[in-house]
């Protein structure tokens, strides 16, 4: 069928039709538009709580994150303590005795380790007796023991041992006078007392020698190298009263009425 001629009545129809719905449509949106304005106009739009919107999501988003990762933190954590409880602590070195007769009779025990670095080494001695002292070589390996018969002996990890002490002293005139006698003379004379490693090879001991009688003598120190046995009287470290202490950093600590003095591994003495 062909198209209408603009003179024919159909034509006319079809523009009217047109021109209606052209009106209608136009004012469709005029009302549309209209209800819009007037909808804004009275209820506005809230852009402040679309802004408080997205930013919640966005909170919500970092927070779910952040708590994801401090649960992959804590996993980690505990993953580790595991490792750490599996790894076995090192075993502390078994203390082991050996028994010492001592010079009087008594019997004490000598305390050692089986040191993974160091091997055997004496840790203590095991007595109640208050006469006897001692003292444990630097390396370890040695124990001095003063006896409460004035006898100074020095103990072996093999269970060998040496008196290192003298039980006589020969003036420098020749007199000579023994520990037997000079005790019995006179009890409260002090012939060796408190000995202690200053050294591997040295000890330090305190003693009323040089001077005998029955007065109130003086106290001195004395120095006995193990080595060669050789005594040495420290002469400026005198007094009525010397207390050997533990060593130190400038050395062993030496308490004459009072005075501290501390002595090197040559023997030396620093105040």
């Amino acid at each position: 069928m062909g198209k209408p001629s603009i003179f024919s009545r159909e034509y006319e129809k079809r523009m009217k039709r047109r021109r209606r719905n052209a009106i209608i449509i136009f004012l469709a949106i005029i009302l549309i538009t209209s209800a819009l304005s007037i909808k804004i106009a009275y209820n506005p739009i809230d852009y402040k709580n679309i802004k408080q919107n997205i930013q919640a999501w966005i909170d919500s988003d970092t927070n779910n994150s952040s708590e994801q990762t401090k649960a992959e933190k804590e996993e980690t954590s505990d993953e580790k303590k595991d490792e750490e409880v599996v790894e076995e602590e090192p075993q502390k070195p078994v203390e082991e005795y050996i028994n010492i007769t001592l010079a009087s009779g008594n019997i004490v025990k000598a305390i050692y380790v089986d040191d993974a670095n160091a091997g055997k080494v004496f840790k203590t001695l095991d007595t109640n007796d208050s006469g006897v002292s001692y003292s444990i070589s630097p390396s370890g390996k040695e124990i001095i023991v003063g006896d409460t018969n004035s006898i100074i002996t020095l103990y072996n990890l093999d269970g060998t041992n040496k008196v290192i002490s003298k039980d006589q002293y020969v003036s420098t005139s020749g007199s000579v006078f023994t520990k037997e006698a000079t005790i019995q003379s006179n009890p409260k004379y002090l012939w060796n007392q408190n000995p202690k490693f200053i050294s591997e090879d040295k000890i330090i001991f305190v003693t009323n020698r040089p001077y005998f009688g029955a007065g109130n003598l003086k106290k001195y120190v004395w120095m006995t190298d193990i080595s060669n046995n050789e005594d040495k009287v420290i002469w400026d470290l005198a007094g009525a009263n010397i207390e050997i202490g533990e060593k130190e950093e400038k050395g062993v600590k030496i308490t004459v009425d009072g005075r501290v003095y501390f002595i090197d591994v040559n023997g030396n003495y620093i105040q």
